[in-house]
């Protein structure tokens, strides 16, 4: 008896799934080995700032669908299999670049939070606090991501560790220049005596000082970065209008060897250029 149109499809659309299901279980964990090694060193950079990776697996294996499915598609659906290759650099290249946006945004989260965790510091040693004391109360003042480093400090003191020690352990897996200031300042202090209050505002200062050129270097230099970005867009739009007024010729780069070869070489000196130009204008103090 044969079976009827739609159950043939259920039937298939079923087992496609479970295929697919038993495949991603046997192929994940060795899946998650390779991709790990991909970002291993962005990983250490992400686990010594203490940013969130619970996910990041899950991600890594999404990416691999798409390594494969983004190629696919472009090769077979939209017939482009030299395009095809351009996208899946393009997709190979992702999870480094957000991860590193990720790391570099959260560095930036801890840097503009040591301003006033160093001011609320000093406040708590005019009023006579100790260091520890001081950081217990400054820890209730700070939101993450710079409290949950300040409460691995305070814990690690708490358990039995020198709060010196508890410093230096953090100070050298940030490795955050305001943070490591604030670090070797609280350190001589317990070490050899001197004036926390002043060490902090001193500090402070020399924090929003350096904040607010770095800020205004962003300033200065977020018109040139969008006018980059821009710029970027232009030979995809002149394609697109050459399309409208000549549309046999334009679609020679769609459908011929040579034009797709040609417009993988535009695409890459277009994404080269503007990387580049964005490298000059990120401006490091």
């Amino acid at each position: 008896m044969d079976i009827p149109f739609h159950a043939a499809v259920a039937l298939t659309s079923l087992m496609t799934f479970f295929a697919v299901k038993l495949g991603i279980e046997r192929i994940g964990p060795a899946w998650d080995v390779i991709s790990r090694k991909r970002v291993q060193e962005l990983t250490q950079r992400a686990e010594a700032i203490s940013l969130d990776l619970t996910a990041l697996n899950d991600y890594l294996r999404v990416w691999g669908i798409c390594m494969i499915a983004i190629p696919a598609f472009v090769w077979v659906f939209l017939g482009l299999p030299i395009i095809a290759c351009g996208s899946a650099y393009l997709v190979y290249i992702a999870p480094a670049m957000i991860l590193d946006h990720k790391i570099a945004r959260r560095r930036t989260q801890l840097r503009d939070q040591m301003v006033n965790a160093t001011q609320l510091l000093a406040n708590t040693s005019r009023a006579g606090l100790n260091l520890s004391d001081g950081m217990r109360e400054v820890l209730k003042e700070t939101r993450a991501p710079l409290h949950g480093e300040l409460e691995r400090i305070v814990t690690g003191s708490a358990s039995g560790q020198s709060l010196s020690d508890a410093l230096n352990v953090a100070r050298n897996r940030l490795q955050l220049e305001p943070f490591t200031l604030f670090a070797t300042a609280a350190q001589v202090t317990l070490e050899r005596g001197g004036r926390l209050d002043e060490a902090m505002n001193r500090i402070s200062a020399s924090l929003v000082d350096a904040q607010r050129i770095e800020r205004k270097l962003s300033a200065d230099t977020a018109s040139s970065k969008r006018a980059s970005i821009i710029l970027s867009m232009f030979p995809f739009g002149l394609i697109a209008v050459f399309s409208v007024l000549d549309y046999d010729t334009t679609s020679l780069l769609f459908t011929e060897p040579l034009g797709e070869l040609v417009l993988l070489v535009v695409c890459a000196l277009v994404f080269v250029g503007c990387k580049v130009a964005l490298k000059i204008l990120d401006i490091k103090m």
